[in-house]
């Protein structure tokens, strides 16, 4: 029963967060004219249902941490006891603090505890762009967008030599260009080779000729 109460409080919070994130992208709009906020509700009631939902969201994220280090850290320290690595002399202090650094080891933990942090940030420093932020929570608990993750993270050491080779290439043409076709090139590579090669990158991506 425990647990499907745990599994209900991460859809609970996968439904809320849905939720702030549909609502900061409809009714957040950006102001101009103030120099520390640069967005703020479009009315006063869409910012009490942002403060509602934000407050939901970061209760209901909240409990389940405090609930899972309640249950995991005396379970671990009983652990520790019955293989027989606990000395009498070692405070509770240290054995605390050991299985806490275990639950720290658990990737899924310490996803909520980020969620509950940017969460907290949009809440109480009036950042409610972050709420977006929210919406990751899918690829960690709907199975197929985590093989869609995978599928991403197995390949990143080929695609990330993909771009450093594409940057170096991009580099060395930028140098070529900056020597013979700088009058070509126009103002974007003016200032030196560096800047020429952002500017290849980011103009060649935009426009596709990159990839």
């Amino acid at each position: 029963n425990d647990a499907r109460l745990m599994q209900q409080l991460l859809q609970v919070d996968l439904m809320v967060g849905l939720a702030l994130a549909v609502h900061v992208g409809s009714f957040l709009v950006p102001v101009d004219s103030d120099e520390f906020e640069r967005t703020r509700w479009s009315s006063g009631f869409t910012e009490k249902i942002a403060y509602s939902m934000g407050g939901v969201y970061f209760c209901c994220t909240l409990l389940w941490v405090t609930v899972t280090v309640c249950i995991k850290v005396p379970l671990y320290i009983i652990r520790l006891r019955a293989m027989g690595r606990s000395e009498r002399r070692k405070s509770w202090f240290v054995s605390v603090g050991e299985s806490v650094l275990s639950i720290c080891r658990d990737t899924f933990f310490m996803w909520r505890l980020a969620l509950l942090c940017f969460c907290g940030v949009a809440l109480f420093q009036r950042h409610f762009w972050i709420f977006s932020f929210l919406l990751l929570d899918f690829f960690c608990q709907n199975s197929l967008l985590a093989t869609v993750l995978l599928a991403i993270k197995a390949p990143f050491g080929s695609l990330l030599m993909t771009f450093l080779g594409a940057a170096l290439v991009t580099n060395v043409y930028a140098a070529i260009g900056f020597h013979w076709f700088r009058e070509e090139f126009g103002q974007y590579c003016e200032p030196n080779i560096v800047t020429c090669t952002q500017n290849i990158l980011y103009q060649g991506t935009r426009n596709g000729i990159i990839g």
